[in-house]
């Protein structure tokens, strides 16, 4: 187990690049590097934040949506995330993000595989695993093909069995609230103060 805080440094040249690449100002900047210290030492105290650690500081299960939103900020796929990336994710999530990187995350969290199209199988494994989040929810086997196929018959325009960038972003227009879920607060006050990240368990629609 790593101590409280990690000895990981920020120079002046990181965070003069960090301002220029991403929707951060400097004071921002080092609130979040003593949210990513606390974060990256909370378990091994290394520098860098591992999918436990990130899990359990945003109030994640280790589950797909946890994986899938820490194999989105893990930019060089080594693993682990550094500063780097911890600050270009969360930019994502700012207020000041740009619709057009939301977009691109959102749809990259579908398309697990990176071929640029969400297929069925993918979608499927996402509304399995919302619905499995939500114990609750008795949803047959019926209803899920159902919800599946209305989805399809919505989003999928040229009709290939697949979902192409194209055809999300204008499912996107139809359904704002979806891109509305991609929020970032920073609460400040204490040494583990916890950035929070909500991202709505959704099909398509």
């Amino acid at each position: 187990m790593g101590s409280a805080r990690s000895k990981v440094e920020l120079s002046k040249s990181e965070l003069r690049e960090l301002v220029a690449t991403s929707t951060f100002d400097e004071s921002e900047l080092l609130v979040l590097f003593d949210h990513f210290k606390a974060i990256s030492a909370s378990e091994t105290d290394d520098g860098l934040i591992d999918l436990s650690e990130f899990s359990r500081a945003l109030g994640l299960t280790k589950n797909l949506f946890s994986r899938r939103i820490f194999r989105l900020f893990d930019e060089n796929g080594d693993g682990v995330i550094n500063f780097k990336e911890f600050v270009i994710g969360l930019s994502i999530f700012s207020p000041k993000g740009s619709t057009a990187d939301k977009e691109d995350f959102s749809f990259r969290f579908f398309d697990s595989d990176g071929d640029g199209y969400i297929s069925r199988e993918e979608l499927d494994e996402v509304l399995r695993a919302s619905i499995s989040e939500h114990g609750q929810l008795a949803i047959s086997e019926e209803q899920i093909e159902a919800l599946l196929d209305s989805t399809f018959e919505e989003v999928d325009l040229n009709g290939d069995g697949r979902i192409d960038k194209a055809e999300y972003k204008l499912m996107l227009k139809k359904h704002k609230s979806i891109l509305d879920q991609m929020t970032i607060g920073a609460q400040e006050g204490s040494e583990f103060s916890k950035i929070e990240i909500k991202t709505k368990k959704y099909s398509l629609k």
